[in-house]
């Protein structure tokens, strides 16, 4: 299991009508998924949960991890995952949560991670899974 304190984690939510879950925190314009990094020794998967948890109050069940390597020490990994409850309140620091199409994301964003998103989120045609799992 990946434990890092400069570790990445992104959660790929998408819908069953192909919609990517994303959200826009307070003083932004632009939306994202849900995002933030690793605490010492907290695993990856707890990570996803917590921000997720934290920022749409959603539950959530991981389904496949998909690692990127970043510049210099730092790696991010695209966590995709299910929503499988609603229980928390959403972060205060959320301004709004939306559920974007591929093109609504990429014309709303710039950032580093939309194409690691979109690759994790897209199906290996020869065999029907995600491309480049890491096992959970």
């Amino acid at each position: 299991m990946h434990q890092s304190s400069r570790l990445r984690v992104i959660a790929a939510i998408m819908h069953q009508t192909g919609r990517i879950l994303a959200v826009q925190r307070v003083g932004s314009r632009g939306w994202q998924p849900p995002t933030g990094n690793t605490e010492p020794g907290e695993s990856i998967i707890v990570a996803a949960r917590r921000h997720v948890r934290h920022a749409t109050g959603f539950e959530i069940t991981p389904c496949g991890m998909f690692e990127e390597h970043g510049e210099g020490e730092r790696s991010l990994v695209v966590v995709r995952c299910r929503v499988r409850g609603v229980g928390a309140d959403i972060s205060p620091d959320v301004r709004a949560m939306r559920w974007l199409t591929r093109v609504e994301l990429l014309s709303q964003t710039s950032a580093d991670w939309t194409d690691s998103l979109l690759r994790a989120l897209e199906p290996d045609r020869s065999a029907g899974q995600p491309k480049r799992p890491v096992s959970i």
